[in-house]
């Protein structure tokens, strides 16, 4: 009985240590595929710097020209003002055009249906919020598909709901972890930003 019982705590103890060496093998895979796609985003990262900085500009023209105020929709923005072209994040394009899905919406002006992945936050009833809070520094327009691109490509599968929330983020390797959106302030600066500050 004491042999069976000795047999069963080390074919215990080697099975942890089995899952726990998985693990890291796993977690080492994740973190190369994780470096190699931030590294292939990097360009596509200042492209979407320069979209929202555009979309800033745009706004700017639009309240203008409307004493002042922002539009009460995207589609006032389009064509006048944005181009439909701008409305995907190229990191977003690059891997719709590889048949991975994306996260996006959709955006209907005259007739004409224009996919569309950033995040209009002037638009959502938290922006007034943020505005209180923040000032000239809340997040006008935002774009979270390079880390959504960053988990699908390393983790091979779609990130769960709220996956980078301060609770699930520390559960992913440091590359993925540590990953931030970008977004335009109302003041036009283009920044970082983790999610809990979106």
């Amino acid at each position: 009985m004491k042999r069976v019982i000795v047999v069963l705590v080390s074919l215990a103890v080697l099975g942890g240590f089995g899952l726990l060496g998985y693990r890291f093998i796993q977690n080492r895979q994740v973190s190369t595929i994780a470096v190699g796609e931030s590294k292939r985003q990097e360009p596509e990262v200042q492209q979407c710097r320069e979209r929202l900085a555009q979309f800033h500009q745009a706004l700017s023209s639009y309240k203008n020209e409307h004493k002042g105020a922002l539009p009460a929709n995207l589609e006032a923005l389009i064509p006048k003002y944005v181009k439909p072209d701008l409305l995907v994040c190229p990191t977003a394009a690059y891997w719709i055009g590889k048949k991975m899905s994306m996260e996006q919406g959709a955006l209907k002006v005259k007739d004409k249906t224009y996919p569309m992945t950033y995040g209009a936050r002037w638009l959502t009833g938290g922006y007034a919020r943020s505005m209180k809070r923040d000032g000239e520094r809340a997040p006008l327009i935002v774009c979270e598909s390079h880390g959504e691109a960053l988990f699908k490509v390393a983790y091979k599968l779609r990130p769960p709901l709220g996956a980078f929330s301060e609770e699930q983020r520390v559960k992913w390797v440091p590359e993925i972890r540590d990953v931030k959106a970008l977004a335009v302030l109302t003041n036009g600066e283009v920044v970082e930003l983790v999610p809990a500050d979106i």
